[in-house]
């Protein structure tokens, strides 16, 4: 490895190096012919920017080949995780927690997740309630793997997600919290199909007049909070993730997309076998999902089926 990176980052002192031996060996051990001698020197001297140029060249070609093993190990190791989880397909069913505990401070402000256990099921809506400060949203960060609980463990379809497979799994969900970040761009190859869902959902969530998409990119997002959630639930829905977690979205929507959202949005996406979490104050609409989790200080108190209408 030493000789390699030697040569690497100092190949033309070896060249002039060479040279030199040559010019102070060859005559002395051999009386050499002086005119061969100054031949052999000006072919030396032709070859070292090439010479050189090669041998600059084997520490990235070094470097490449650790980075290309490296890259082999993550696919190995993704495809077995997608492959023993059934990740990449979407077949799995159920998703749980087992005694999932987190904690975290802000100032002299501590908060904790305590003892959480609890199943989501493949195409179930579940609502999270409880009162300001109740760990709601702490829990859809855990459940969107976003936080990692420092106790308890994640099973999907009774097996241990490990560091791998989490990191896998992640790539199922599609997140909107109360602070989320509305990109311009949909980063995703964009088919016929998609754009007729983008133009369709753009003049349902009446976003028609306010923004258009080009070349994956919207025109502009300058727009009400109101409008930003339609637009970024539009990209979810864009996406087709197998899982939504969406923090109160509808809590600054008017009494119409509220409607749309509880009694159109959500029976389609569990008619497509999509899990949705969902934060919500909204009980005139809790007969939509299949369970009611309630939470209150950092625990999960109750889950119940609501009474349907």
């Amino acid at each position: 490895d030493f000789i390699l990176h030697l040569a690497g980052n100092s190949s033309e002192v070896l060249c002039f190096f060479a040279i030199g031996m040559i010019v102070f060996s060859l005559p002395r051990d051999e009386g050499g012919d002086h005119q061969s001698l100054l031949g052999i020197i000006m072919a030396l001297l032709y070859i070292t920017a090439p010479v050189s140029t090669i041998l600059g060249l084997i520490q990235q070609l070094k470097m490449g080949a650790i980075s290309l093993e490296k890259i082999n190990k993550i696919y190995k190791v993704r495809r077995g995780v997608n492959n023993k989880l059934g990740i990449i397909n979407g077949s799995w069913s159920s998703f749980s927690l087992s005694g999932v505990n987190y904690s975290y401070s802000v100032g002299d402000k501590s908060f904790s997740i305590k003892e959480v256990s609890l199943s989501l099921s493949r195409g179930g809506i579940y609502f999270v309630v409880g009162g300001n400060g109740s760990g709601k949203s702490t829990l859809c960060k855990i459940i969107s793997l976003h936080y990692r609980p420092e106790g308890g463990d994640l099973y999907l379809d009774n097996e241990v997600l490990n560091r791998d497979a989490l990191m896998s799994f992640r790539q199922c969900f599609f997140v909107i919290y109360s602070d989320f970040y509305l990109f311009d761009t949909i980063y995703k190859k964009l088919d016929d199909k998609d754009y007729f869902l983008i133009r369709k959902y753009l003049k349902v969530f009446e976003l028609d007049n306010k923004t258009q998409i080009i070349n994956n990119k919207f025109t502009t997002i300058n727009l009400s909070d109101g409008q930003r959630r339609r637009l970024a639930l539009l990209v979810a829905l864009v996406e087709d993730k197998d899982i939504f977690v969406l923090d109160e979205w509808a809590a600054d929507q008017d009494p119409k997309f509220k409607k749309l959202f509880y009694q159109t949005l959500l029976p389609d996406l569990k008619r497509k076998g999509k899990t949705v979490v969902c934060v919500t104050h909204d009980d005139r609409y809790f007969y939509h999902c299949d369970q009611v989790i309630k939470m209150e200080d950092g625990k999960v108190i109750d889950i119940y089926k609501p009474v349907t209408k």
